[in-house]
């Protein structure tokens, strides 16, 4: 989760535009691949205990709760 936030945060500060969405979608992908398989972080998520470092929280509670497919 670190490493992908890391990439995340580099590719929007140094590279294109093109390049730091498909490093964001890379962070997402993680992030919904944790609230698919750890009960205890999707419950955080659902509840607002999680903070998201990059984005709006509200496509992450929604994929959590299973209002949407994806990020």
């Amino acid at each position: 989760m670190a490493y992908s936030y890391l990439v995340a945060v580099t590719a929007h500060q140094e590279y294109s535009e093109e390049v730091a969405m498909l490093a964001k979608a890379e962070f997402d992908a993680v992030w919904m691949m944790m609230i698919e398989l750890d009960e205890d972080f999707r419950k955080r998520v659902i509840n607002k205990e999680t903070q998201v470092p990059i984005g709006e929280k509200k496509p992450y509670i929604d994929y959590a709760k299973g209002k949407s497919s994806e990020l």
